[in-house]
């Protein structure tokens, strides 16, 4: 990115890391918190004294960090695909609608631009597992097909009208992790650090 040195954060380059960067960031304030307040007897006490059962707070507990994993990922990957069809916009201009099409369309057509469709298994997977929160973590198919995705050398079913419970944490990271390194992939790319700087719209 050196041939443009007066790059902003808001630039697509950059913003490859910032704005997914940010989601992580409340992940991890979120995970802080829990520590610091929701697993101490005092906070309760102090912040919701009318939960008293220690079941009860387990359960909130519980809700609240499974809700903040989840939340955290989606904020992750929709950032993610407003840089990816911001980048396509400037890359290939009027492509796939200007990049308005489906994401599969659009993600698609930038990896076969960019030889990078290596990535393509990684968002075919984390564009599904974004997709459950439409349906409260259940697959629907329109077809009413199961689907299969590999990821990371794991088969992963979708199995339709059923909800997935392979949504982990662990999982989750895999594909920030990767969706990351696709990040440095798409950066060193001498098309795209040509670009003439474009900006994504910050939230």
């Amino acid at each position: 990115m050196a041939k443009h040195s007066g790059l902003t954060y808001k630039d697509v380059r950059p913003s490859l890391y910032g704005l997914p960067g940010n989601a992580l960031i409340t992940g991890l304030l979120s995970t802080k918190l829990t520590k610091d307040c929701l697993l101490r007897e005092t906070w309760w006490k102090d912040n919701a004294e009318l939960t008293r059962k220690l079941g009860n707070r387990q359960h909130h507990t519980d809700e609240f960090v499974n809700n903040n994993k989840m939340s955290v990922y989606i904020l992750f990957f929709s950032f993610y695909e407003s840089v990816i069809r911001e980048l396509v916009r400037g890359l290939l201009p009027g492509a796939c609608n200007d990049a308005y099409d489906p994401f599969a369309n659009v993600y698609g057509a930038l990896l076969k631009r960019v030889d990078l469709q290596r990535h393509s298994p990684l968002l075919d997977f984390a564009r599904t597992m974004r997709n459950l929160i439409h349906n409260n973590g259940f697959f629907l198919n329109k077809q009413k097909r199961d689907e299969s995705h590999t990821f990371n050398g794991t088969v992963y079913f979708f199995e339709h009208d059923k909800p997935v419970r392979f949504a982990l944490a662990t999982v989750l990271y895999e594909i920030y992790e990767q969706a990351l390194n696709l990040s440095d992939d798409l950066n060193t790319h001498p098309d795209i650090i040509a670009l003439a700087p474009r900006d994504v719209k910050q939230p």
